[in-house]
Order: C-alpha cells, then structure tokens, then sequence
C-alpha cells in the first residue's frame, strides 16, 4: 500500500482543491474532440460522485495550468503540482508488444520513424538521414523532406534493434512509453515533458 501512495502523490501532487469553470465530472460523458481524453479521463473519474468538479487540459501540454488539472504530460520542474498525471489517449501512446529477440542479438543500429514537423527533427533527420548507423526516415507525406520517406513498420520491427530514437514531439515522443516499457534504449536529444509512466532522467 506504500508503494501505491508513494505513485499516487507523485502523479497528482497537489491537495488544494480549486473550483473549475462548472465542469463536472459527469459532463465527460458529453465528449467533444479528442474523445479519447474523456473516455480516459472518465473511466477513472466514474468511480466519484458525478457532480464533483473536475479540471482537464486536454492535448499536447507543454506548460503548467493555473488550475490543478488532469493532464497527459507535465513540464519536469519542482512547480508541476497543478498538473495531475494521467494515462490518456492509451490507445495511441500505451501501446505494448511481445519482444522475443535478447538485447545481444538485436541489430546494432538505430531504427526510427517519426512525422518531421519541428525544427529540431528536421535538424536530426537532415545530419542522420543515411547515416550508416541510423535506419531512420520520415512518415508524413508533407513538410519535412520527401526524400527521407521511406515505409512505416510496426512496434514489434522496432524492438529488432539495439536502439530506437526518440525525439519529442510537441509535449513528448509518442512512442517513448513502449521503448521504456519493453526496457529499449532510447536515443532523444533530451526530455522535458514527463508523462504518466515514472522518468528517471
């Protein structure tokens, strides 16, 4: 029971118990675009009165809300209390596969695919993209630069590799809580943002 206290105060850190804007917890059963954030949120919040308020920010969060919220991912700093972790969007980011192969025989290459809309992937694809080492390319079909695209390939591919890169995205790497889950190395320039699976950074 310990051990669940000491998961539970790290993910929601606060105790203060501030008003939202007349949402409650009933009105997630009223979903709005992203639904998967209110069947997530409301599969844990169902278990509370329904008429006690709630505050969310739904999305890629990259800043700490005024509110005590529940939220996707949080900055890493000591002032993150406002932000109240939650596994949402499960289905995209809470992806697990069976790895057979043993770390040793895996090849000895990075594998990456990723969508380059920000600046810093572009940069990472621009100095790696064919690099003897790198198996990494390009997803998306605009922006970027066509001539790193090459096929998607599935979960279980990536877990044929020594190492998988992951570089954050708008909040955090989509795919960072199924490297660290199958205890891949991942290969990121650094991260900021902290989801609902525990970082040791």
């Amino acid at each position: 029971m310990e051990k669940v206290q000491e998961r539970v105060d790290y993910y929601c850190k606060t105790s203060i118990q501030e008003s939202p804007e007349n949402f409650k917890i009933r009105d997630l059963k009223k979903t709005k675009t992203p639904k998967a954030y209110y069947f997530d949120t409301y599969k844990y919040a169902r278990f509370f009165p329904e008429n006690l308020p709630i505050n969310f920010v739904f999305g890629d969060v990259t800043e700490v809300p005024k509110l005590p919220s529940v939220v996707k991912s949080r900055p890493i700093s000591e002032n993150n209390q406002n932000s109240i972790l939650l596994n949402l969007d499960k289905a995209r980011h809470f992806v697990f596969v069976e790895g057979s192969k043993d770390f040793l025989s895996k090849e000895n290459i990075m594998i990456g695919r990723g969508a380059v809309f920000q600046h810093h992937r572009y940069l990472f694809y621009e100095k790696y993209f064919g690099h003897p080492l790198t198996d990494v390319a390009q997803v998306n079909t605009y922006r970027g630069n066509l001539d790193w695209m090459k096929p998607t390939i599935s979960l279980e591919k990536h877990l044929e590799f020594k190492f998988i890169l992951s570089l954050q995205g708008n909040d955090v790497a989509t795919n960072l809580k199924w490297i660290q889950f199958h205890a891949q190395l991942f290969l990121s320039k650094f991260v900021v943002i902290l989801v609902f699976l525990i970082h040791h950074v």
